[in-house]
């Protein structure tokens, strides 16, 4: 039986309050400008959007994987380090893309932070559901503190 996903919980938690205030800057820009739908051809308005819109698009999934993968019984450790690095480079995403229409570091490092995590969950899940359906065939243990 799968465990509460303690690490996870408190990451969905902190990745909740990052989306009020997403969410907060995109509508007080709304207010502001008067643009109820749509951008217009406001910049800001427009950075403030794409900016929610990618978190909403990534952080779900990834708070799937790390719930599976933490509820797998991977070290608390690894889980840990991964949902740090996400919620960085989630920041690092919302904050670079809010300052430019352009490339930033902010939104590069962001980015690509973001993806690492993606394909190392997904890549940590496979194995972790390899390892319990045909661990004869596996020979090793990816991570699972399981006997």
């Amino acid at each position: 039986m799968m465990h509460f996903p303690t690490i996870t919980a408190l990451t969905a938690a902190a990745f909740g309050l990052v989306y009020i205030v997403l969410t907060l800057r995109v509508g007080l820009m709304r207010a502001s400008t008067g643009i109820p739908i749509g951008v217009g051809k406001d910049s800001v308005l427009r950075r403030r959007v794409r900016a929610h819109a990618n978190f909403a698009e990534y952080v779900p999934l990834v708070l799937i994987l790390l719930m599976l993968v933490e509820g797998a019984d991977a070290p608390a450790y690894l889980v840990v380090g991964a949902a740090s690095v996400f919620l960085t480079a989630r920041m690092m995403h919302a904050i670079g893309l809010s300052v430019t229409d352009g490339n930033s570091v902010g939104r590069g490092v962001g980015a690509m932070g973001t993806l690492l995590v993606l394909a190392a969950t997904s890549i940590w899940l496979g194995f972790l559901v390899a390892e319990r359906v045909m661990p004869q065939a596996l020979h090793t243990d990816f991570g699972s503190k399981r006997d």
